[in-house]
């Protein structure tokens, strides 16, 4: 069996691929996240069928790097996985980074895990908790160089983690660009950054993510590069120029079913 390992938000889980031409802002949100859809039309699934692999995805809409790093621990030191490494005939991990704006934290009174979005949204129903989680690490933890200073640290670990284990991982930016390479604003040489990230899915010196691919792949150069939240807010012109393409839809921006396959398109090289 040949294991196809995927990690990330919504764009590599597959929210919006329900998505049909003229669709109205309500009945698109009955299909947004429609988990049977997601499982059949995203670029994940579709990879994995078109070279018969068997995908095994912790991807899930709303999600965090710090979520997915999570998930990961869980199931990488698991028996589960041990036994797959044992009698697998090959495994590729791929890792989507999201958004910086998006955090986890144990609340000790619900006794759960809480995954929430620094950039409020009506759409996503904020509770009562997971404002005040948001406002307070705005307000006092938040910043978001430091954040890319540290992913970069978590993803040279798992480098060395996958290669100590004969594994191929690559990571992809999902709908930001991120310079892995930055220091931390803070001081002294704790805060250095000495990590050098090469094994991206795609390799672009300035607009690697998958929604400025999109766009390169459309024959479109000239396009901002805001950081894009994923909060169904119009807060890059990249949006609206893959919304007149059909690529992604006019609601959430997510990809269409035809974005979905151009995507897997650009990771079809990471299987042959």
């Amino acid at each position: 069996m040949k294991y196809f390992i995927t990690l990330g938000c919504s764009w590599a889980w597959g929210a919006g691929v329900g998505y049909v031409t003229g669709m109205s802002s309500d009945d698109f949100k009955n299909v947004v996240f429609n988990k049977e859809l997601a499982d059949k039309y995203s670029f994940r699934t579709l990879l994995a069928e078109q070279y018969g692999y068997k995908n095994i995805n912790f991807s899930i809409h709303k999600s965090s790097n710090k979520k997915q790093f999570r998930l990961a621990r869980n199931f990488f030191s698991s028996e589960i996985f041990n036994k797959i490494k044992n009698n697998a005939e090959d495994i590729i991990v791929l890792w989507g980074i999201t958004s910086t704006g998006r955090n986890e934290v144990f609340s000790s009174k619900k006794n759960e895990y809480i995954n929430f979005l620094l950039n409020h949204s009506s759409h996503f129903g904020f509770s009562q908790t997971e404002e005040k989680m948001s406002n307070f690490f705005l307000e006092n933890i938040y910043e978001h160089q430091h954040e890319i200073f540290e992913l970069a640290h978590d993803m040279a670990h798992w480098n060395d983690y996958f290669n100590l284990l004969g594994i191929k991982n690559y990571w992809f930016d999902s709908f930001n660009h991120h310079d892995y390479r930055v220091n931390s604003p803070g001081d002294g040489k704790d805060y250095t950054n000495n990590t050098n990230i090469r094994n991206f899915a795609i390799m672009h010196d300035h607009a690697r993510d998958l929604m400025s691919q999109l766009l390169i792949t459309s024959n479109i150069d000239k396009f901002d590069s805001k950081y894009h939240s994923s909060t169904w807010l119009l807060d890059t012109n990249r949006a609206d120029l893959l919304v007149e393409k059909g690529l992604v839809n006019p609601f959430s921006f997510h990809p269409t079913k035809i974005g979905n396959e151009k995507i897997a398109g650009m990771m079809q090289h990471l299987f042959e």
